[in-house]
């Protein structure tokens, strides 16, 4: 298969009905139902994790076959473990020499200073890496894996945008985190930076039992404030305006224009508040919670818009599900969630996304974000 080399999007590292043409990866429409969520989401689990792992190499690394950038591994590598990590033992062990490997892996793989693959001939997104790397080594703990951890932690702390890189607590990317590729001094270092990535690495590290008035969160609550819009919705990241919004731009009372919230970038957003130790009665909780209330249903995407050219709501429909189910739908919607879910596997238990604009075409990406969406009911 050939390699397709595209600038970075987004990895994890994920739908509206939209008509497709046939295909023999296409949805099964014969897929069980059953009003058994968890034991449905059982069985979806099951079959995507034997799949999944399946496409490990013999040293123990997940590499793509569809995207250049994702050919060295290292970050889907960190992903599936992830992925799976969230998953009940029972799951996990048919697999575990797989997990081994790839934690062997990883492990052999971790520079001096706790960064993975910069030297390898195809940098994908170290940042992410490292994050769910940490993520799989919490819930794994293989032998050792506290100095591991311990690693990843000061390596993510490391890639802030803070004082130390000459960012002000007024600059609207400061707290952020960076792609991590290098440390860089402001301004550089912002033009990667998004409430998805922030929310990745503040859930790992809190995990990882980093607590949530440490100054790395302290700086790190004041970018995801300052991606939460009026409405309390959520827009990707406070700018350049070509990144702002997915969902395009609003304009505001006083003229100047904002990014739009929507779906995937709220639930991510509220994920973020929690991370930061925000309780249900913080007024920024309470009002993303209230916008997803509002908007939030398995399909389409919601504040994405449907007649956008090229279409972006398909890009983001395994991303969607994977975080919505992370936001404690109510047992309706995480019902319709699984449901949906197992329609779509196919018949060799991988997924595969409707559009290439975040990857999600990719099976690798698509089946990793469909197991984080199938872990909640589980």
């Amino acid at each position: 298969m050939t390699l397709r080399a595209r600038r970075p999007a987004l990895l994890v590292l994920a739908l509206g009905a939209c008509a497709l043409a046939p295909r023999d990866d296409a949805p099964r429409d014969d897929a069980p139902r059953d009003d058994d969520t968890a034991a449905l989401a059982e069985r979806t689990a099951a079959r995507a994790l034997d799949w999944l792992w399946a496409q490990q190499t013999a040293d123990g690394r997940v590499p793509s076959t569809t995207y250049g950038v994702l050919r060295a591994g290292w970050s889907l590598t960190a992903t599936a473990l992830a992925a799976t990590a969230q998953l009940p033992a029972g799951l996990r062990a048919p697999h575990a020499a797989a997990i081994a490997r790839a934690v062997a892996c990883l492990r052999a793989a971790t520079a001096a200073d706790g960064s993975i693959g910069l030297d390898s001939d195809a940098i994908d997104y170290p940042t992410y890496t490292a994050a769910h790397w940490l993520a799989a080594l919490v819930r794994l703990q293989p032998d050792g894996w506290r100095e591991l951890a311990a690693q990843q932690v000061e390596r993510l702390r490391s890639v802030q945008l803070d004082e130390s890189l000459g960012w002000r607590p007024d600059d609207e990317f400061y707290g952020a985190f960076g792609f991590g590729i290098r440390r860089e001094r402001a301004p550089l270092g912002s033009g990667l930076v998004d409430i998805a990535l922030q929310r990745t690495v503040l859930e790992a590290l809190r995990a990882a039992g980093v607590a949530p008035d440490d100054p790395t969160f302290v700086r790190a609550a004041a970018f995801v404030l300052r991606c939460q819009q009026p409405d309390g919705g959520f827009c990707f990241t406070p700018g350049p305006d070509f990144r702002r919004s997915k969902a395009g731009d609003e304009q505001a009372a006083d003229g100047s224009l904002r990014g739009r919230s929507y779906g995937t970038t709220t639930a991510d957003g509220l994920r973020a508040l929690r991370a930061c130790g925000r309780g249900e009665d913080d007024p920024a909780v309470a009002a993303a919670r209230a916008w997803l209330a509002a908007h939030a249903a398995v399909l389409p995407v919601p504040g994405l818009p449907l007649a956008a050219e090229p279409p972006t709501e398909p890009a983001l429909r395994f991303y969607w599900w994977s975080t919505l189910a992370a936001v404690s739908p109510t047992a309706a919607l995480r019902a319709e969630l699984v449901r949906t879910l197992a329609l779509r596997q196919r018949e060799d238990g991988a997924f595969t996304g409707d559009s290439d604009r975040m990857k999600e075409d990719d099976p690798l990406v698509a089946t990793c974000l469909a197991l984080f969406a199938l872990a909640p009911a589980l």
